[in-house]
């Protein structure tokens, strides 16, 4: 039997400080910025803090998307009601919040990713500290209140036993909650950059319950661009956004990118900041699997030797759609100890600067017989 709580809203006065960000979901990589620090409304982070230690527990195979999980009813909740429901998958309630921010789904995988509130909500601010969101507190009082009789009720949760509670009436703020734009950015690029989330996002609708109940789109946590020029929505829900902060990925010719505005027209920003990062930017694939590399490298008795291989794996940056970018890449072998190679042997890497950092080291392995080079050790682009 399922139990219930009522949970305790966190929305209120947050001025509303208009920025926005665009993020590079595929180099993790900011690329646009305006007022990251402006403090929004933590409803949304807190959602997101959850999804990412589902993600974890996932990972570390602590959960399972079809665990089976008893449900928590929150009184008042204003996604689909899982009253009728003993229990769900964990997958299923993961669903919930995604596309519907489910407030009874949040609860009950609080419990499970613990187990317990308490665990839960450690669990969140340890990941909070590892995305280093300076700006993000997540408040004792997440995700609710229940009224059965103290230290016992996260057990009683868990055990499915059933709590009735009238749903909070009075809305406030609770005095540690807080986040701030760019942490938003961050935590939303973390969970979007899995390339499952992206996946379970684009869902229009999924079904729970044996397909008892079809999961509709209805508050997307993270909304999806469909098309390169979408149409301004007419309110912030349709694109995963409160009155103040908006969050939508679009992905088009290779780029995958994630905005998030915020101010009382985040619902129309973040499509013209996602928009306008699809036009500026392209994605440009540098090295691809299996080409041929190739550089004159110099041994320790000054000897020049010309060194051919093959790219184990391919290498693509996210760049202006226009004008020129400066790219340096040198070839980084082993010492040798002129031990002919068999082919596909590792045998080094080709590494890539750009501005005095550097962004990646492609896997070189030896090459079969083949055609002349196409790299060289002194390459930019």
């Amino acid at each position: 039997m399922a139990a219930w709580v009522a949970v305790l809203s966190l929305v209120g006065a947050t001025p509303a400080h208009a920025g926005h960000a665009l993020v590079d979901l595929l180099d993790t990589e900011v690329l646009e910025q305006v007022e990251p620090n402006a403090v929004v409304a933590p409803d949304r982070t807190l959602d997101l803090l959850l999804v990412e230690v589902v993600r974890e527990r996932v990972a570390a195979a602590a959960l399972g998307y079809g665990t089976s999980v008893p449900v928590v009813v929150v009184g008042g909740d204003p996604g689909p009601s899982l009253a009728a429901y003993a229990r769900l998958g964990a997958g299923e309630l993961l669903q919930l919040v995604l596309l519907a921010r489910s407030r009874s789904a949040v609860a009950t995988l609080a419990t499970a990713v613990g187990p317990g509130w308490e665990r839960a909500r450690l669990r969140m601010r340890r990941a909070a500290a590892r995305l280093e969101l300076r700006g993000t507190t997540v408040p004792n009082e997440w995700p609710g209140e229940q009224r059965d009789g103290g230290a016992a009720r996260d057990a009683t949760i868990g055990a499915g036993r059933k709590v009735f509670t009238a749903p909070a009436t009075s809305v406030r703020r609770a005095p540690d909650a807080r986040t701030t734009l760019g942490d938003v950015a961050r935590l939303a690029a973390a969970v979007a950059g899995d390339g499952e989330m992206r996946r379970r996002l684009a869902l229009d609708g999924a079904p729970i319950a044996d397909g008892a109940v079809i999961v509709r789109a209805t508050d997307p946590l993270i909304a999806r661009m469909a098309a390169p020029t979408p149409p301004v929505p007419a309110r912030a829900g349709a694109v995963g956004g409160d009155a103040q902060t908006a969050i939508a990925i679009g992905e088009h010719d290779g780029l995958a990118l994630l905005a998030v505005a915020t101010g009382p027209e985040a619902a129309r920003d973040v499509w013209q900041v996602l928009q306008r990062g699809l036009t500026r930017y392209r994605r440009v694939e540098v090295v691809r699997t299996g080409q041929s590399v190739g550089g004159d490298v110099e041994a320790r008795d000054g000897v020049v030797a010309h060194v051919t291989a093959v790219a184990a794996q391919s290498f693509a940056l996210t760049v202006p759609s226009s004008g020129a970018f400066a790219l340096r890449a040198w070839l980084q072998l082993p010492q040798s100890d002129e031990t002919p190679l068999e082919p596909n042997q590792p045998m080094g890497e080709l590494v890539f600067e750009q501005a005095g950092r550097i962004i990646a080291a492609v896997p070189l392995v030896a090459p079969a017989p083949s055609g002349p080079s196409r790299w060289l050790d002194t390459a930019s682009r």
